[in-house]
């Protein structure tokens, strides 16, 4: 029997790339959470399962945040169980799947294709397979790398500890076996530059590596608008926000440290805001100033193609760029003598509007939830404290102020939701809940209003 008409078209809308990509991460997720409750999983007593749903959410959205502690909590088993999550969500889904058809010797399909290509870079079809290997080897090269520098650098010299808090920095995730997070290697250099350079080097995006890595080789090799803008921009972000909080933290934090200590301290917590959640210092004890510096910076986030989250280096590169030519008067938008597509200027600002439209309604509902009708000088929790959650939750970074383990189950499922879109990205949920096709081919008059 046929399927009826409207069945067949709710069928192909359901099925497109970006539907699809919501489902398998979706479905990762509660897997995820099962396996996080299993008794094997834990060091005793039950997992709740919505503590379950909100460590996998982080996990497979990279984020870091986490109700429990990941290094008492959970097991060996349990950690496995993350760790295997976070990679899975680093690459993605239908990454793992394509290179499991390539070992099995069989074809993909145009939408994993689609897929592949939207997440690292536009390639032909034809090398995929090519291009699904090169992500594999490299990710796998780098991480490796930065496991036997911890593994020399850290005086536990733990290898599963390595190893996991390797794959974190690169994948961007900021879960840490450790009580304090990297807050006892506040002043070790090795450690220090490791994560910090897996956090940068997972936060490029896999098609700068390509041209970065041929421009390391001396392989003859023009780089393309998209790697300059996305090094200038993640550069002076790093650095803005390193003297930034310095500026924020010579007074508090910062007070009694050496140089070596306010170099590190200060360019660490740069990197790490930015798109992973690891911290070498308490971030309850910053000023409100750093604080708000650091979500200006996790708003960001990475840039397209990497593993973290935000609105992207890029975007914020492409906004900056339309600003100056409209106060300038220029005719189009121009970043290092080329004209930017009109196409790319609009889907910039489309993402910027859904981002903060998510981020304001995500702080507004948790602000309700969490703080009620208590004034704001009897409420038990500050707004920017909140505020700073909901936006890491967004750029799947994973700083908190400390408030997660002490959130209501509603105002987790506030941060799942959150975490889930910042990861898979709000233009592509607009994409899969919205309308295909436009309503008609016709267009309306037009008529001027006055902005500004």
């Amino acid at each position: 029997m046929r399927p009826r008409r409207g069945s067949r078209h709710w069928l192909q809308r359901f099925l497109t790339p970006a539907s699809l990509l919501l489902v398998s991460f979706a479905a990762a997720i509660l897997v995820g959470a099962l396996a996080l409750m299993s008794p094997t999983s834990t060091t005793g007593g039950q997992n709740r399962f919505v503590d379950a749903l909100f460590t996998a959410t982080s996990a497979v959205c990279v984020t870091g945040l986490a109700v429990v502690d990941t290094g008492t909590f959970y097991t060996r088993s349990g950690q496995v169980i993350i760790l295997c999550l976070i990679q899975l969500g680093g690459l993605g889904i239908i990454t793992f799947s394509v290179i499991l058809l390539l070992i099995a010797r069989r074809r993909i399909s145009i939408r994993d294709k689609i897929i592949v290509q939207d997440t690292f870079t536009p390639v032909a079809s034809s090398e995929i397979y090519l291009l699904v290997k090169r992500v594999f080897l490299s990710t796998f090269a780098i991480e490796g790398l930065g496991a036997l520098c911890l593994w020399v650098f850290t005086p536990d010299r733990t290898f599963f500890s390595s190893v996991f808090h390797a794959v974190s920095a690169f994948c961007n995730a900021g879960f840490s076996l450790k009580s304090d997070n990297l807050v006892g290697y506040r002043y070790n250099t090795g450690v220090n530059l490791t994560v910090c350079s897996l956090i940068v080097l997972g936060g490029l995006g896999f098609f700068s590596h390509v041209e970065l890595a041929r421009l390391a080789l001396r392989k003859p090799v023009r780089l393309s608008l998209h790697t300059r803008l996305v090094v200038l921009v993640t550069s002076l972000l790093i650095f803005g926000g390193a003297f930034s909080f310095y500026i924020f933290e010579s007074r508090n934090t910062l007070k009694a440290e050496s140089l070596k200590g306010i170099i590190l301290i200060s360019l660490f917590q740069s990197v790490t805001a930015r798109t992973c959640g690891f911290n070498t210092i308490d971030l309850g004890t910053v000023t409100n100033a750093t604080l708000y510096m650091m979500i200006l910076l996790m708003f960001v986030g990475a840039s397209p193609g990497s593993t973290g989250g935000g609105i992207k280096t890029s975007t914020l590169g492409v906004l900056v760029a339309m600003a100056r030519s409209r106060f300038l008067g220029e005719a189009g938008v121009k970043v290092f003598h080329r004209t930017i597509p009109y196409e790319t200027v609009s889907r910039a600002l489309v993402v910027l509007v859904l981002a903060f439209t998510l981020v304001t309604f995500a702080v507004l509902a948790l602000a309700f939830v969490e703080i009620g009708d208590a004034p704001y000088a009897l409420s038990p929790t500050h707004f920017i404290e909140l505020f700073f959650e909901v936006v890491s939750a967004f750029g799947t970074v994973g700083l908190s102020t400390g408030i997660t383990p002490h959130l209501s189950d509603l105002g987790k499922l506030i941060l799942i939701l959150v975490m889930f879109v910042g990861r898979v990205g709000p233009l592509t949920v607009a994409t899969a809940v919205g309308r295909q096709s436009p309503r008609g081919k016709f267009r309306y008059a037009e008529e001027n209003v006055m902005v500004g």
